[in-house]
């Protein structure tokens, strides 16, 4: 179950791609995502983050067959796959790094860092005149 700040952003309508199987894990430092892609070449996985939309796109080909083989059976899927998550509002777009090892795509994305408190100070206003309220900002 993906975290409910993850949510999927979805694909236009019409639009059928594969969707690789994905874990979303938090913790102290961000998050990481895992992407499952047996089979897949790393040169064809394209990672892009618009508008805090991460996509994780490519292609799982078919391997060629040799002369004079035939396919028999298969249950696997090949064709062009996508996967597009939104990032949720702590994760830092610039922090994005991705390492691909044994079929599985691992994506960390880092927090932002919270910005420190700020003091704000209290300023002793003018008494107004007559009842009448003084205004936010010192305006007469």
């Amino acid at each position: 179950m993906l975290v409910r700040i993850w949510r999927e952003a979805g694909l236009p309508e019409g639009e059928a791609e594969l969707q690789p199987p994905l874990e979303v894990i938090e913790g102290p430092g961000g998050y990481r995502l895992l992407i499952a892609l047996p089979g897949v070449d790393h040169e064809l996985i394209r990672i892009e983050v618009l508008e805090r939309v991460l996509t994780v796109s490519g292609e799982r080909r078919r391997p060629a067959l040799e002369d004079e083989e035939r396919l028999v059976m298969t249950n696997q899927e090949y064709g062009r796959f996508r996967r597009r998550l939104r990032l949720p509002a702590e994760a830092d777009p610039e922090k994005i790094s991705a390492g691909f090892s044994h079929g599985m795509l691992e994506i960390s994305v880092g927090r932002t860092a919270s910005p420190p408190a700020r003091r704000i100070p209290v300023e002793i206003m003018a008494v107004p005149e007559r009842g009448v309220p003084a205004e936010i900002g010192g305006g007469e």
